[in-house]
């Protein structure tokens, strides 16, 4: 199935979302893992914790930042996924959930990650 022009710009932003948490010294254990309604962009380990990533993504050099764009209600959500996520595996690691915000723009790319971004 083709990707739509979102779906690729979301791909290049969680790609790069990886390769900074790799960097990070964390494994990516799931990418764009679902359940039922819920979705989470990135779970990762280091062994002592679990970290699951929200990646927010913009193609514009406009004034906001794409993390900026992740309301209550998907916060909520990451939350609830993540609980979901931890029951149905059973993990028993001291968890977080991050935010890595990516935008591209002509004069190149900025990415910010938010360690335990919801608290």
């Amino acid at each position: 199935m083709r990707k739509t022009v979102r779906q690729t710009k979301g791909m290049m932003g969680e790609m790069c979302a990886e390769l900074w948490m790799k960097r990070q010294g964390f494994s990516v254990l799931q990418k764009n893992w679902r359940s039922g309604n819920y979705e989470i962009d990135l779970i990762c380990s280091n062994g002592k914790i679990m970290v699951f990533v929200e990646v927010r993504s913009q193609f514009s050099a406009t004034k906001s930042f794409p993390e900026s764009s992740i309301l209550l209600l998907k916060q909520t959500s990451v939350q609830k996924a993540s609980r979901k996520y931890l029951a149905e595996n059973r993990v028993q690691l001291p968890v977080r959930q991050d935010v890595v915000g990516v935008r591209f723009s002509p004069w190149g790319k900025q990415l910010l990650h938010i360690p335990d971004a919801f608290h």
